[in-house]
């Protein structure tokens, strides 16, 4: 009589959780994260407040309030009204609204249904709105593991991630301030850097709609975004040669760069408005007298190891970071001169 081996069922279930364990702990970190910041919103008393308000007043001020010119200011130092207007005037660009806005009409259609006051600040949207910043940056992870998995073996990853959340300020602007714009940003450059090379292998016009989509939110998010868009450039350029093939590439594919640039363009159409709403110009420049004021002496010390926000004083684990870049320039990996670059100019810009 012949019989087949059947493995213990312990191999099994041991065989299921190496592959599934990723997720596991993916979803213990959502978890963690949910009960931390619902302990901060505990405290705090789910107050949205200064720069936080700033990015999220275009939702209540538009599907509830009917306009600008009825919101209710809470941070009254911080905000007011533009210009001999009654309306009321952020400088933050609408970026972060618009990926909030779905979890915020999910609160609002809750509120309405459940008869909690559906006013755009009590808990149930303060909820939503945090969950929305916890649930990018899972995406923003799953991305970056996507990304590098055939590069780095899952623990080294996985260990890796560990510490740069919580050995970076991302942990404060995940589950402490998760309102302001790096979240949301985090998560939109995770996502050129895995759709990057996948652009390149297929450059058809529905990845040319979502790339220039993508780009719109980068740059919308936050505008000084915008210097990472040399990582999809200079990807994989590494000489002369190369940079002139890449050129090509551009000029060959114009009609699709074209539509790419159409479809950035309409992801501003709405911040477009909400401009010639206040001020009768298309274009404004918001931050008024707020500008990169010390180009000529960028104060390099206060960026990197100054006792308000020094860089490097409170984010030594960078340090490790740094290392692992000057060895990857002088193994020449591919994208380290590029990373390099990005990491000069995003320097540069801070510090002036």
């Amino acid at each position: 009589m012949n019989y087949s081996y059947q493995p213990p069922i312990s191999h099994s279930i041991m065989s299921i959780l190496r592959k599934i364990y990723p997720l596991v702990l993916l979803l213990i970190f959502i978890i963690i994260c949910v009960i931390r910041s619902h302990e901060n919103n505990v405290k705090t008393k789910n107050i949205i407040f200064s720069d936080q308000e700033g990015y999220y007043m275009y939702l209540p001020a538009l599907f509830i309030y009917g306009g600008f010119d009825q919101y209710p200011i809470r941070t009254k130092e911080q905000f007011g009204y533009y210009q001999n207007t009654k309306k009321v005037f952020t400088k933050y660009t609408c970026g972060v609204a618009l990926l909030q806005m779905p979890f915020f009409l999910i609160a609002h259609a809750f509120c309405k249904f459940s008869g909690a006051p559906a006013d755009g600040f009590s808990p149930i949207y303060m909820s939503l709105l945090d969950f929305s910043t916890i649930l990018y940056i899972a995406l923003a992870f799953i991305f970056l593991f996507l990304t590098l998995k055939n590069q780095f073996q899952k623990p080294v990853l996985l260990i890796a991630f560990f510490c740069f959340f919580f050995g970076s300020n991302l942990y404060y602007y995940t589950v402490i301030d998760g309102l302001m714009s790096h979240a949301y940003s985090f998560f939109l450059i995770a996502t050129l850097l895995y759709f990057t090379p996948r652009f390149y292998d297929n450059p058809n016009y529905r990845n040319c709609v979502f790339l220039g989509l993508l780009i719109g939110f980068i740059i919308l998010c936050r505008p000084s975004n915008i210097i990472v868009l040399l990582y999809f450039i200079l990807y994989n350029v590494s000489n002369r040669k190369s940079m002139i093939e890449r050129m090509l590439f551009y000029r060959k594919n114009a009609p699709k760069v074209i539509v790419s640039a159409l479809c950035t363009f309409l992801v501003f159409v709405p911040q477009f408005i909400y401009w010639f709403h206040l001020s009768g110009n298309f274009i404004l420049y918001s931050y008024e007298n707020e500008g990169f004021i010390y180009w000529k002496s960028p104060k390099i010390g206060k960026v990197l190891f100054g006792v308000w926000n020094g860089w490097i004083l409170y984010t030594p684990m960078i340090l490790f970071a740094l290392i692992g870049l000057y060895a990857a320039i002088k193994h020449k990996v591919k994208n380290a001169i590029s990373t390099l670059i990005i990491f000069l100019i995003a320097t540069y810009l801070f510090k002036s």
